[in-house]
């Protein structure tokens, strides 16, 4: 295939430090598509030990480690490696988009409402519409015992993504 064929082009003796982040983030890219995740870390890895740390790299980190996380949501240190490298991201493109909403599945896939409830509104802060902080948001209200809430909120979800299949199952749940 393509990406094969680009693979190993890139990785036959590259001529500079650029060439060598291009391989690995390539490889770690076709790794994460594949869903081997530990082949993708390990790319990562070998970027961000040789100093070579930017934001794509910070990026495909975090996919990585939240993909990693939600494997296995009950994992605290997958939980924390998968928080520290969203922070990082942060750190390279603060305010970006998405960042919070994904701290917020993670936290409330790990059981931890309070903080889910937290980055929700976050992030519902500079993105009223994120259906998966409006989703996070109802399931972490439903358990608070606030179904009218709950369901206006999914509700406000599938305003914005009418397919959203946890903001559909949360709103029969609020019914």
């Amino acid at each position: 295939s393509q990406d094969a064929a680009k693979l190993a082009r890139l990785s036959k003796s590259p001529t500079s430090d650029n060439d060598y982040r291009e391989a690995r983030l390539f490889a770690a890219k076709l790794a994460l598509r594949c869903d081997l995740l530990d082949a993708a870390l390990e790319n990562l890895d070998k970027l961000t030990i040789n100093d070579i740390y930017d934001a794509e790299v910070a990026e495909n980190l975090a996919q990585v480690r939240y993909a990693m996380f939600m494997k296995n949501p009950l994992d605290k240190e997958l939980l924390q490696d998968a928080l520290k490298a969203f922070d990082k991201l942060a750190s390279f493109r603060p305010g970006q988009k998405g960042i919070a909403a994904a701290k917020a599945v993670m936290y409330y896939s790990a059981g931890n409402m309070k903080e889910a409830k937290t980055q929700a509104i976050k992030e519902l802060s500079t993105s009223p519409n994120d259906a998966s902080s409006l989703t996070v948001l109802g399931y972490v209200l439903l358990n608070e015992g606030n179904k009218s809430e709950a369901k206006a909120s999914f509700e406000a979800a599938l305003r914005s993504d009418p397919t959203h299949l946890k903001a559909q199952e949360g709103l029969r749940l609020s019914q």
